[in-house]
């Protein structure tokens, strides 16, 4: 009895240890394997816009939409592993992002109604510098959490606008008239609102799965701090750059 007892012992150990193997710690505050750079390469899509105040600080304005536009962006990381849990990392990303929206303006006193329509489109060369804290869901999957921040500066874009002036003349019969224009996004000369600054930096959060080490699907939501719009003494206009991005990479 005793030696097929001892037999079901030691088998039991060789099947916890190999469990132990197949399922590692959630968090594993070990040191990493090796301390050399970890380089990943991505590419994504998703939407960019702004928070502003137009509504508030244009007078008559009336009714105002605005619409997140498509973000797609590509890049590469750097991170130096600190323990196998948690790393320092940086990189660069260049995005083409865009953003709409409408207003409805009401001139009571000269009898206007003006509808403007504005179509955003806009690109960003961007510098995160974050955390990234790695649980093991199990032996070949983890979960990956970044914190940190990021610095953006814009490289060019446009601002494109349709109008609609609907007015009465003397005679009171209805008129309207339309016109089309557009600056550049960036410190534009004569801008309809406002210009807008190229320099922005702000908050940086990510979350997502790395599967074998390699391969990377995360989603990162990246919030400006400062506001980037440059008024022109008549309005104190207020935006900030929001951008959601889902990014899949390949880490070598």
């Amino acid at each position: 009895m005793k030696k097929p007892l001892a037999t079901l012992l030691i088998s039991l150990l060789s099947l916890s240890t190999m469990a132990a193997d197949t399922h590692p710690a959630f968090l594993d505050t070990s040191r990493p394997a090796s301390i050399k750079p970890e380089f990943t390469v991505h590419v994504g899509v998703g939407a960019s816009t702004i928070t502003q105040n137009y509504s508030d600080q244009i007078e008559g304005c009336t009714e105002f939409f605005l619409t997140p536009g498509c973000r797609t962006a590509f890049g590469a990381t750097a991170g130096i592993p600190i323990r196998d849990w948690l790393s320092i990392n940086t990189g660069i990303d260049i995005a083409i992002n865009n953003f709409n929206y409408s207003m409805t303006i009401v001139d009571a006193p000269n009898g206007t109604l003006n509808s403007i329509y504005n179509r955003s489109h806009y690109s960003t060369l961007e510098i995160p510098l974050y955390v990234q804290f790695r649980f093991n869901l199990g032996s070949k999957i983890r979960w990956i959490n970044d914190l940190g921040g990021y610095i953006s500066h814009g490289m060019g874009g446009s601002a494109k606008y349709h109008a609609y002036i609907s007015s009465t003349n003397d005679l009171g019969q209805s008129q309207v008239t339309e016109s089309r224009f557009s600056h550049k996004y960036y410190n534009a000369e004569t801008p309809l609102i406002a210009r807008t600054d190229r320099t922005d930096y702000g908050l940086h959060l990510a979350t997502g799965l790395l599967y074998k080490r390699h391969f990377s699907l995360k989603c990162v939501l990246r919030a400006g701090f400062p506001n980037i719009a440059k008024n022109l003494d008549v309005l104190d206009i207020s935006t900030h750059n929001v951008s959601a991005t889902f990014l899949i990479g390949y880490t070598f």
